[in-house]
């Protein structure tokens, strides 16, 4: 019965139970599975660096990949046979990238569901609300939203329909400087 209990854990709660005792290490160790992908888009580039850390185990053995692309990336990423597998997302995005949506959504509709921080930076350049709001509803078990420099233009509207992200599982929302 445990076992199947922490199947629905996401990492860091996989982490916490592993300090319950031995027995609890020992079931929750395997299923440690946890990404930390950052994504960069310089000015006036169109080409997204990105850097993925693969941690696994209580004990984090590491493993980095530098400077792949996003099919890498998802083929990487498909390697995990945990059902735990979680994903911190880390973009810095260029003013003229603009969550550019066609280029992540590959990324997103496969793994967005794996997302459980997401941080996006887009310094000084405005966001289009309904753009943002595209982006986050694909990743419905979000639990730490964290948006520094953003600014967001236009509005959302009042009445949620299917596009709009409900993120029931947000635990934290962290806007830093952002207006």
């Amino acid at each position: 019965i445990l076992k199947r209990v922490l199947r629905n854990l996401p990492y860091r709660d996989l982490m916490s139970c592993c300090d319950v005792d031995s027995d609890w290490r020992h079931l929750a160790d395997p299923m440690i599975c946890y990404y930390r992908v950052t994504m960069s888009v310089r000015n006036y580039e169109m080409l997204c660096r990105i850097e993925l850390e693969h941690i696994s185990g209580y004990n984090g053995v590491a493993v980095t990949h530098s400077n792949i692309d996003f099919q890498d990336l998802i083929e990487i990423l498909k390697q995990c046979t945990s059902e735990t597998m979680s994903i911190d997302l880390d973009i810095t995005d260029a003013g003229h990238f603009q969550l550019n949506f066609s280029v992540y959504a590959p990324f997103l509709t496969k793994f967005g569901h794996r997302i459980h921080l997401f941080s996006y930076k887009s310094p000084g350049v405005a966001v289009r609300a309904q753009r943002y709001s595209d982006f986050l509803s694909l990743m419905p078990n979000l639990e730490i939203l964290q948006t520094n420099d953003l600014y967001v233009a236009g509005t959302l509207p009042l009445a949620p329909d299917s596009k709009t992200p409900t993120l029931s599982q947000l635990r934290l929302l962290d806007f830093g400087e952002s207006v």
